[in-house]
């Protein structure tokens, strides 16, 4: 057998040639299937991504149904308030016309005609002006101005007059301008 002579230039080449056998074998088997996993965890990270963005979305659009809702049942508190308020201004209204009816009931005046002439609101004070006509004799017309400013808080003479009626001297014309002051809470 003959002896092999290995130089250092064998050596060299020799290394070089088993750098590229391994380097050749690296590429085609490991890192070829490492390239083909990262494409598909590429893959894999774009579909969650996707899925994310659609959640975002959907949770999105709750969001604004939710905030559309939540503006919807404020504007309906709103309402209700609104619709509670202007059921007592009727309810007050009707009431204080009571009074004025019982009043001139009790004190024997006829009255003919009762109608709202203003309203208004100042400073959390509701102010209803009433203009009155009424017929009847002095001394009831004198009763009935003592009843609202004795017995009523709710009632305050604004002014009144009296002519007499013709072709009866007990009668008088009664024209009264009364103001109803009330507790008005808006919001």
């Amino acid at each position: 057998m003959k002896k092999l002579k290995i130089t250092p230039k064998h050596v060299i080449i020799l290394f070089i040639a088993i750098s590229f056998f391994v380097n050749y074998i690296f590429y085609k088997r490991v890192y070829s299937g490492l390239h083909r996993e990262n494409i598909m965890l590429k893959s894999k990270i774009l579909q969650k991504d996707a899925l994310v963005q659609e959640s975002l979305s959907s949770i999105d659009i709750r969001l604004k149904v939710f905030n559309q809702l939540k503006k919807i049942e404020q504007q309906i508190s709103r309402k209700k308030f609104e619709i509670a308020y202007l059921r007592s201004k009727l309810r007050i209204k009707k009431d204080i016309l009571n009074i004025i009816k019982t009043l001139t009931l009790e004190s024997h005046i006829t009255l003919n005609k009762i109608e709202l002439k203003s309203e208004k609101v100042e400073k959390n004070t509701g102010i209803l002006q009433f203009d009155c006509m009424a017929i009847g004799k002095l001394n009831n017309f004198l009763d009935f101005l003592d009843m609202i400013e004795g017995a009523n808080d709710l009632l305050i003479v604004d002014s009144y007059n009296l002519s007499p009626v013709k072709d009866n001297d007990n009668e008088w014309n009664i024209h009264i301008n009364l103001k109803s002051l009330y507790l008005s809470i808006k919001g």
